[in-house]
C-alpha cells in the first residue's frame, strides 16, 4: 500500500472506489487508529468560499457527537489546499443505487432500509440541521440488510439551495417510491397511481406536495407503510397462466372403411318411400325457424328483468369522506357517505362498512321505494393523534364485490 497522493499525512491507499456525487472516492487506511476509512477528494471550486468549508466543519462535529447508527459520519476535514479531503466512515455493504439497478426491493426488504434512512433524518432534524441529498447514492445497505445514510453536511456546503427537513421530506418520498417500485413519481396528479398498497401509493403522493409543510415526514410516512397489513403488500393478483395447448393427436397411417349396411330390397309387402328433394327442404327450414323461435322466447323469459319485473337492481357505488380528501391532526372527525343508484324498483338494500381501523360496524338494511333511484348510507370515523396516515373506508352492497366502493381522506400532521 502506498500513501495517497496529495492526502493528508497518516493514511495508505487501499483502493479507488469509484466517483461520487462530490468527488473521487477511495478506500484507505487511518494508520494510527488502524481502521479502514473512505476518503473523499472534492475540488475546492465546488464550494462557495471558505464559510462554507467551515460550515462544513460544524455541521460534521454536530452529527459526529451523536450516537446515532443510522449516519455515516464525517471523521476528518482537511482543507488546507485543493483539493479538500473529507474522511468519512467506512461501511462494508451496497449502495441502494447498486441494488436498484437489478429492480426494486420487496416490501420486507425496503421497509427496514427506509426506516433507518428515516431514522437518520430525524436525528438531523433534532440537531436543526438537513441532508439536503437524499438519494439512492447516498444510502449504504449492509449484508444483514440494515442501512446507513452518508453524503449529508457534503451535500449542505456544496449546495446554492438552503435545504431543510421538508424538502428533505420530498426526496425521501421519491426515494421511498424509487425503492418500492423501481419507478419515479407521478409528475402530475393525472398520472396513474404506482403499483401498490392503496395507502402506500397516498402517503407517497401526500410526501410530494406543492406545500412544504403538507408533507409528512420521513418516520412519520414509515409509521403508514409499516401499519400496512402483510397480506396488502403480497396480494397482487397472479399473472393469468398461459393458455395450455392440447397436443396434436396423431392421424392413424390406414384406416379400415366404415362399414356400409346393405341397402334393403323392397318388396311388395313392405316398401320404402323415399321423399323427394324439395320435400326435404321445407322440412328442414320450417325446422330451424321453430327452433330459432323457442331460442328467442327462452330467452325473454329468461332475462332477470322478466322473471322478476319487481326486481331492484343496484347500479353504482360512490363512497366520499367528508370534508376532504384532506384533514390535519391532532383530531380531526370525518363522515364516509356512500350513494347508491338503482333501477329505481322497491326493494330493501344490505348495506355494510368496513371503518379506517378495520373494524366492522353491523349492517344496516335500507329499505327503497318505488321510483327511487338514489340512496344513502353513511360511516363516521375519528382520526386521533400526531402519526400522519391514509384512512379509507369501504362499503359494501348486499355483500357483493361488484357492489363495492372505498373513500379515502389523508390525515396530515405539521411538525414545527
Amino acid at each position: 500500500m502506498s500513501q495517497l497522493a496529495h492526502a493528508p499525512p497518516g493514511y495508505e491507499h487501499v483502493r479507488p472506489l469509484g466517483a461520487t456525487g462530490y468527488g473521487d472516492a477511495y478506500l484507505a487506511t487511518q494508520r494510527a487508529q488502524h481502521r479502514d476509512v473512505v476518503v473523499v477528494e472534492i475540488p475546492r471550486g465546488s464550494f462557495s468560499g471558505p464559510a462554507a468549508i467551515e460550515r462544513l466543519r460544524i455541521e460534521a462535529g454536530v452529527l459526529a457527537a451523536t450516537t446515532a447508527d443510522p449516519l455515516i459520519k464525517i471523521l476528518e476535514i482537511y482543507a488546507r489546499g485543493d483539493p479538500v479531503w473529507v474522511v468519512t466512515e467506512h461501511v462494508p455493504g451496497t449502495s441502494l443505487r447498486d441494488l436498484l439497478d437489478a429492480g426494486p426491493l420487496p416490501a420486507a426488504r425496503a421497509l427496514p432500509i427506509l426506516e433507518d434512512v428515516a431514522d437518520a433524518l430525524r436525528v438531523m432534524a433534532l440537531q436543526g440541521l438537513a441532508h439536503g441529498s437524499v438519494s439512492p447514492d447516498n444510502v449504504v445497505v449492509l449484508p444483514h440488510g440494515r442501512a446507513r445514510l452518508g453524503g449529508f453536511a457534503v451535500a449542505q456546503a456544496l449546495s446554492p439551495i438552503e435545504a431543510d427537513q421538508w424538502s428533505d421530506a420530498y426526496d425521501f418520498a421519491v426515494l421511498a417510491q424509487q425503492t418500492l417500485t423501481g419507478t419515479p413519481p407521478p409528475v402530475s396528479p393525472d398520472d396513474p397511481l404506482p403499483p401498490l398498497p392503496w395507502r402506500a401509493a397516498e402517503v407517497l403522493l401526500a410526501g410530494l406536495a406543492d406545500a412544504p409543510r403538507e408533507r409528512p415526514l420521513p418516520h412519520d410516512l414509515v409509521e403508514v407503510l409499516r401499519s400496512i397489513p402483510v397480506e396488502d403488500w403480497t396480494g397482487a393478483p397472479a399473472p393469468a397462466a398461459d393458455p395450455v395447448v392440447p397436443a396434436p393427436v396423431a392421424e392413424p397411417e390406414s384406416a379400415a372403411p366404415p362399414e356400409v349396411e346393405p341397402e334393403l330390397e323392397p318388396d311388395d309387402d313392405d316398401r320404402f318411400w323415399t321423399p323427394p328433394r324439395w320435400f326435404r327442404w321445407i322440412c328442414l327450414t320450417l325446422g330451424l325457424i321453430v327452433t330459432a323461435a323457442a331460442a328467442v322466447a327462452g330467452g325473454y323469459l329468461l332475462e332477470p328483468w322478466r322473471m322478476a319485473p319487481d326486481g331492484l337492481e343496484v347500479r353504482s357505488v360512490s363512497v366520499e369522506g367528508k370534508p376532504g380528501p384532506f384533514v390535519r391532526c391532532p383530531h380531526a372527525e370525518v363522515r364516509f357517505v356512500a350513494t347508491i343508484t338503482t333501477n329505481g324498483q322497491p326493494g330493501a338494500l344490505t348495506v355494510s362498512w368496513i371503518r379506517p381501523d378495520g373494524a366492522q360496524p353491523q349492517p344496516e338494511t335500507l329499505e327503497v321505494h318505488e321510483g327511487q333511484k338514489s340512496v344513502q348510507a353513511d360511516v363516521r370515523f375519528t382520526f386521533r393523534g400526531r402519526e400522519a396516515w391514509a384512512g379509507r373506508a369501504v362499503v359494501f352492497v348486499d355483500g357483493d364485490d361488484s357492489g363495492s366502493a372505498k373513500g379515502t381522506i389523508n390525515y396530515l400532521c405539521t411538525r414545527s
